[in-house]
């Protein structure tokens, strides 16, 4: 069965012109059940990656998805590497904001590529002893 990659690919260009909707920042060290009560009024909660290996806002993610049902876009902004995409949106991410200068084309074709060699890889058979 092949994957399909759902998360909504943005530019910063795009991001600037997206701001018609009630949204919020929040930084990595912000705990989401401390607005729990509020979450209602977003339409977007944005996550910031401070650096690539930054691992916080994925925990952010997981509750705000699982435990806090948030349903309105999760945005994952900051310094965030192609290969992580996969497991942003496995975290509940709905969109992302690539760095400046990322081609989106040749991400998509990267996300293609990465998806097909797993779908081979699940389908083929080998022993590794």
């Amino acid at each position: 069965m092949k994957t399909k990659f759902r998360i909504r690919l943005l530019t910063p260009n795009d991001q600037t012109e997206d701001q018609n909707s009630e949204w919020i920042r929040l930084s990595n060290d912000t705990d989401p059940l401390a607005m729990e009560e509020n979450l209602r009024l977003f339409s977007r909660i944005e996550l910031e990656f401070v650096h690539a290996s930054d691992s916080q806002a994925y925990g952010q993610a997981l509750l705000l998805r699982r435990r806090l049902r948030f349903r309105g876009d999760l945005r994952a902004v900051g310094e965030i590497a192609t290969d992580q995409l996969m497991q942003l949106q496995g975290a509940g991410f709905s969109s992302v904001v690539l760095r400046d200068g990322t081609d989106t084309a040749d991400v998509i074709l990267q996300l293609e590529s990465l998806l097909s060699s797993f779908d081979a890889d699940a389908s083929t058979e080998h022993v590794s002893w």
